[in-house]
């Protein structure tokens, strides 16, 4: 780019980072706090009391489960300590009773066929992840949140996601 009245002198505009990183399990996060709330203040005000112990049963739930799972990760892949047991364990307990508490709440608005399908899906659920946990020992490899993490880039104009 040059310069308004010197042919000579030439000026380098600085590189920028087309990338923007988008992590979308703070944007989960937000959503899920605000959904929350809102589901609270208006089942409070009908007066239905179940449902506002089951939605902070839910909220409180998730944010263990994010918790523990962040932990778990945090630890090196040959580590093998009660606290890993015990961390799977706790994974374990939350993911069932979250997956059962749906299932109890969700079942009485649905025709008792559906209903029995909607709990097979919590207990086989529950099962598998008992069976990824203790029986398969897996680990995840991958670092916290790196699977939700998008990055949008700007090619001449476009935008592309990857």
């Amino acid at each position: 780019m040059k310069a308004i009245g010197d042919e000579n002198q030439t000026t380098n505009l600085p590189p920028t980072n087309p990338e923007i990183p988008i992590n979308l399990t703070a944007i989960a996060d937000y959503y899920l706090t605000f959904n929350c709330i809102s589901t609270l203040y208006q089942a409070y005000t009908h007066g239905d009391f179940p449902m506002v112990g089951f939605i902070v049963m839910v909220y409180f739930g998730y944010l263990g489960l994010m918790y523990c799972i962040n932990q778990l990760r945090a630890l090196p892949p040959t580590h093998t300590s009660p606290k890993k047991d015990f961390l799977k364990s706790i994974i374990w307990v939350l993911a069932t009773v979250i997956l059962v508490g749906f299932a109890l709440q969700f079942s009485t608005f649905v025709h008792p066929l559906v209903a029995v399908f909607v709990f097979a899906a919590a207990v086989s659920t529950s099962y598998f992840l008992f069976f990824l946990y203790f029986v398969h020992d897996c680990y995840p490899h991958q670092s916290a949140n790196s699977c939700c993490i998008f990055r949008i880039i700007s090619v001449k104009g476009m935008l592309c996601q990857l």
